[in-house]
């Protein structure tokens, strides 16, 4: 079962990604570990604390990869970027973090990644229905007021989004009050990281599930 890994599983199988997990090198890495700068430690420390206490499976392996990534470069320990994703980790779960590709794909594939987009539409293409974008503002929002009344998947979608852009990782740009039709987001460049720690957990998972297999 994939919530037998732990946090420390991942974190030393990614610093190890490219190498042998042996007993020698395991024994090197105890060793660095003990030379590395207290923030360093710290920061380590509080992100294994952060993956004993949430839920989602996959912050979990995202901690490790950018700790593994903070041990490796220390200085980024104390950044404003690593205290960012320290809060960013503890808060969000699965599928706060499939909802966020939805997002970043959609934008992605946009003339400019940047640019402000209606975060529902996102969630209208992976279903399939690209009519709803070309609703008028009136019927658009009508529809998203049926949704949120009969679409569990369309509610977690939208929770999702909102918190996603509370905690930063998504940017909002225009807001009609009263209005769920007309929330403009746009990305940023953490959601450019996070992106890249998704798709990097993606290969250590692979590297772990051909590594399992019996030869």
């Amino acid at each position: 079962m994939k919530y037998r890994r732990r946090f420390m599983d991942y974190l030393a199988w990614k610093l190890y990604s490219e190498g042998d997990m042996t007993l020698e090198n395991m024994s090197w890495l105890m060793d660095e570990f003990k030379t590395r700068d207290d923030v360093v430690k710290l920061f380590i420390a509080r992100a294994k604390e952060i993956s004993e206490t949430n839920h989602s499976y996959q912050a979990t392996i995202l901690l490790a990869i950018y700790s593994a990534k903070v041990f490796a470069r220390p200085e980024l320990a104390a950044s404003s970027e690593s205290a960012f994703f320290l809060h960013l980790l503890s808060q969000v779960n699965d599928n706060d973090l499939r909802h966020f590709e939805l997002i970043y794909d959609h934008a992605a594939a946009l003339e400019h990644k940047f640019t402000p987009l209606y975060a529902c539409d996102a969630y209208y293409q992976s279903i399939g229905d690209p009519v709803f974008q070309q609703l008028p503002s009136q019927e658009r929002e009508v529809a998203l007021l049926v949704r949120l009344s009969a679409d569990p998947e369309f509610i977690s979608f939208y929770t999702s989004t909102d918190k996603l852009t509370f905690l930063g990782v998504l940017m909002q740009r225009s807001f009609s009050y009263g209005s769920i039709g007309h929330t403009q987001i746009s990305l940023n460049p953490y959601s450019d990281t996070l992106k890249e720690l998704i798709e990097e957990s993606r290969l250590l998972e692979d590297s772990l599930r051909r590594s399992s297999r019996p030869s």
